[in-house]
């Protein structure tokens, strides 16, 4: 996929997807900042990264560039207004304009919630989820397993319950 990047502007990349850029395009990676921690006590606690640990930033200097990804499948291109969400299952971001915030959105499943705490999610333009491990959008939600584990701690995000 052709990226074009105007003089200035900055892309967000999922991780290893970059492919060849204009030489003008410089590269930086840094921590995606969208994570949550599980486990029972502190021996047993587990960080996850639904986007990823890191992303890595092209920028446009000194003029317009190109930039080339790799987009493995069928990819849909949104341009979002201002103050408009997305909600997208994590791992499916291929790219993002630097502007655009991302953060959890955790969804509690009525009666589940008392279980298995919240039920997952992630994404720029955010993400939901019906499994606190899964941390995307299922296509019909079912109870989570029995070895779901609840989420301690996370990232900034939102909250719906139903």
């Amino acid at each position: 996929m052709a990226l074009p990047l105007q003089h200035n502007q900055a892309l967000w990349v999922r991780e290893h997807r970059f492919l060849t850029a204009t030489e003008n395009i410089s590269y930086d990676w840094y921590p995606t900042d969208v994570w949550y921690e599980t486990g029972q006590d502190s021996d047993d606690r587990e960080m996850h990264y639904p986007m990823g640990r890191f992303g890595d930033v092209f920028s446009a200097h000194e003029g317009p560039g190109l930039l080339l990804v790799h987009a493995p499948g069928n990819t849909f291109i949104r341009d979002l207004q201002p103050r408009q969400s997305l909600l997208t299952q994590p791992s499916s971001l291929l790219y993002r304009d630097v502007s655009v915030r991302v953060a959890l959105h955790l969804e509690y499943p009525g009666t589940w919630a008392s279980r298995s705490g919240a039920a997952g999610g992630a994404t720029a333009a955010s993400g939901s989820g019906c499994s606190a491990r899964a941390g995307w959008r299922c296509s019909r939600c079912t109870p989570p397993p029995e070895d779901t584990e609840v989420i301690r701690r996370h990232s900034y995000g939102t909250t719906h319950h139903w």
